[in-house]
């Protein structure tokens, strides 16, 4: 009989490992999560609007993210249900342009008007 790889019991495997050692999820692993979250998100609004997932389309897309987190999205369904409203909001764009680029538009006026309203209150305080 050839010989035999012993086979290590399952108590000899737990016996061996380092309890004392406990894993430690690092700030890398941690962005990198929601740096994959954020790009299965933006695919998701893509396929919503039927549009193909570009460079151009994904910044376009994170800024639509960003814009829907700060009104207090904080899961992906709530982020899809902002995006979906400001959509059915808008209406039909106009002719010649797609829907991100009416979205994208939209949230650029809307940051821009938020940032002067802001400007506008610091100066009458």
């Amino acid at each position: 009989m050839a010989d035999r790889v012993p086979i290590r019991s399952e108590q000899q495997v737990l016996e061996d490992t380092k309890a004392s050692e406990p894993r430690v999820i690092a700030d890398a692993e941690v962005s990198h999560t929601a740096e994959h979250f954020d790009e299965v998100l933006k695919e998701r609004m893509a396929n919503a609007i039927d549009e193909e997932l570009t460079k151009e389309s994904s910044e376009r897309l994170q800024k639509v993210l960003q814009w829907a987190k700060s009104r207090g999205a904080k899961e992906p369904e709530q982020v899809m249900w902002e995006f979906r409203h400001l959509i059915r909001q808008l209406g039909a764009p106009r002719m010649g342009e797609n829907r991100l680029s009416q979205v994208y538009r939209y949230i650029v006026l809307d940051s821009t008007a938020n940032e002067v309203q802001s400007e506008m209150i610091e100066m009458e305080a």
